[in-house]
This record gives structure tokens, sequence and C-alpha cells, in this order.
């Protein structure tokens, strides 16, 4: 939660700062593969085992829709003219135009 507050806060100060940005993202992946093996160990004492399977499935597609869901929000908080990642996203396929077929 506090990674979170500090990626916004510095979204909201507009630092800019690449390095930043890196040094978060490394925080916040240490502590979530740290946390992970703990989470891990909940649903076996939470679930009787013959539901344990469906539980891991419903846990699993809950945090893929969330994950899937959750930049929507924002994109619809700064309207349609900001959208900073089709040019990202069509980059790609304007190089794939270039490449010469296989011979």
């Amino acid at each position: 939660m506090a990674v979170s507050a500090a990626f916004a806060t510095q979204a909201w100060a507009r630092l800019g700062q690449v390095w930043l940005l890196y040094a978060l993202a490394m925080v916040q992946a240490v502590l979530q593969a740290t946390a992970a093996p703990a989470q891990r160990t909940f649903m076996p004492r939470l679930v009787p085992p013959a539901q344990l399977t469906a539980a891991i499935a419903l846990n699993t597609l809950s945090s893929r829709i969330v994950m899937l869901a959750g930049p929507a929000p924002g994109h619809a908080a700064r309207g349609p003219r900001c959208q900073p990642g089709r040019g990202l996203f069509r980059s790609p396929l304007r190089g794939r135009r270039r490449v010469p077929p296989p011979p």
C-alpha cells in the first residue's frame, strides 16, 4: 500500500524521474515476492479440501478481472483525448511492415 501511495505521489507531483519509477517497481516486486508464499498458505486453511480447487480458481479469476478492469476507471477519468499508449501499441505493427519476408 505504501509503494502504491509513493507511485501516486510521484505521479501527482510530476517528478518525471525514471530512476524513481524503477526503484518503486523494484520495491514492489520484492514485497510481492516475499508476500506470495505467505498468501498461498491461507487458502488451504480457510477452505475444506473438497473445495480447494474451486477456491483457488475463484481467487485467480477475481485477481485477473481486477488486473484487466483496473485501468478502465483511470482512463475514463483522464478522458478520451489522452491516450499515451496508443503510439506505443502501434509502433511494433509499423516495424513489422518494414521487415522483409523470410527467404
